[in-house]
């Protein structure tokens, strides 16, 4: 869709503005006052425009990325921040004022998932009110929208990653995402030891090191180094994904 075509409709101003219909053209923002708008035309647009993000994901360069959905009191606010707390963010697309996404490529400084929970809660408490976040799974470029697809849902359901794949897992159901992890997971016999041991000790990260024969420190490097390739904790409904998986 052409920015001029739409201008010669509505009247469309640059910029994104609070409580206004919000969206994106070729990486540049627009807004449109809702007052111009009938409610039928807000839900449109509102629509078409979240839709319209899977194009969003064609402009990236190869990688591998993961999408982070964020609900918020202020997704501006947060928006601001996003890049300055997570490195590896390498675009935030605004849906309304209380929510948005960012898009994560795979690189070094990609944080580990509790590192990335952590400066999230750190900047809620900063920010004086809650963020909800959904840490997606880190997919080819190709593959992201389709990921994503199935990642809007849970995180609509209120399902945390976990949640969801067990449920499909139980379930027997089609997930992409499911499939890629097992493929992954079954072929790492380090992780799926380390799961194991984690899980016949309740997660207690001491009695973990000493059955493994290894030092307290050498542990946390190979969950950091486990949470930053595949993007989940090893804790509580995670850990029982993961050993479910083996």
């Amino acid at each position: 869709m052409k920015i001029e075509e739409l201008a010669k409709i509505y009247a469309v101003k640059n910029g994104y503005r609070e409580a206004e219909v919000n969206f994106e053209i070729d990486g540049k923002a627009f807004h449109i006052a809702k007052n111009d708008l009938s409610n039928r035309e807000i839900l449109l647009f509102e629509c078409l425009f979240k839709q319209e993000i899977s194009a969003d994901f064609e402009q990236l360069t190869n990688g591998n990325y993961r999408i982070l959905q964020i609900r918020a009191k202020n997704f501006a606010e947060v928006a601001d921040n996003l890049s300055l707390i997570i490195p590896s963010v390498v675009k935030v697309i605004k849906f309304d004022e209380k929510s948005g996404i960012a898009i994560e490529k795979y690189d070094k400084e990609t944080l580990s998932w509790t590192e990335l929970t952590n400066v999230v809660k750190a900047l809620a408490q900063d920010l004086s009110f809650k963020i909800d976040l959904y840490i997606g799974f880190f997919t080819e470029k190709s593959e992201l929208a389709q990921i994503y697809a199935e990642e809007k849902l849970n995180f609509a359901n209120h399902q945390t990653f976990s949640e969801a794949m067990i449920a499909k897992n139980l379930e027997k159901s089609q997930s992409l995402i499911l499939n890629k992890l097992k493929t992954a997971f079954q072929r790492d016999i380090d992780s799926q030891e380390l799961v194991k041991v984690l899980y016949q000790n309740d997660g207690n990260q001491l009695k973990t090191a000493k059955d493994l024969y290894i030092h307290r420190n050498t542990l946390t490097q190979k969950i950091k180094k486990f949470e930053k390739q595949y993007g989940i904790s090893l804790t509580s409904s995670d850990l029982v994904l993961l050993k479910s998986l083996i």
